[in-house]
């Protein structure tokens, strides 16, 4: 009896099922990620020039990046930023990480528009009291 030759297992990296419709496709799909690669170098090297300039110009590029980084956020992605702001002042004054600097009012001032009734120097701010953070459900 004769024994039927097995099938071959395919490995990892093995094209040879292939055809050549397969190895186009694939090919071209690899030289449009070269290219665009190739043009996110350029890119990141002409914004590196640009952050070079600002420099230069005496802006703060920290204060530069921040605007960009604004820019690009969409509204609600702010109102996020803003929220996670709001509850970062509330804890770093209830620590009294604010206490005598021009923060402090600030934080105040954004306990009292949030509608807290309370004493926010002797409270510690919850999360799940904050309607901002924590949207009812329209009913």
């Amino acid at each position: 009896m004769a024994r039927k030759p097995q099938a071959r297992e395919a490995k990892i990296g093995d094209n040879s099922a292939m055809n050549s419709d397969e190895k186009k496709k694939l090919d071209g799909y690899v030289r449009q990620i070269v290219t665009l690669e190739q043009d996110k170098r350029e890119t990141m090297e002409d914004i590196k020039g640009i952050y070079e300039s600002v420099k230069d110009a005496r802006f703060s590029v920290k204060a530069v990046r921040r605007v960009v980084k604004a820019k690009l956020m969409t509204q609600s992605q702010k109102l996020e930023e803003k929220a996670i702001a709001d509850v970062t002042d509330t804890y770093m004054h209830a620590l009294g990480m604010l206490s005598g600097t021009v923060f402090e009012d600030a934080a105040r001032e954004n306990a009292s528009v949030a509608g807290s009734d309370v004493d926010t120097s002797t409270q510690p701010f919850r999360p799940a009291d904050d309607p901002a953070l924590n949207p009812q459900p329209a009913i």
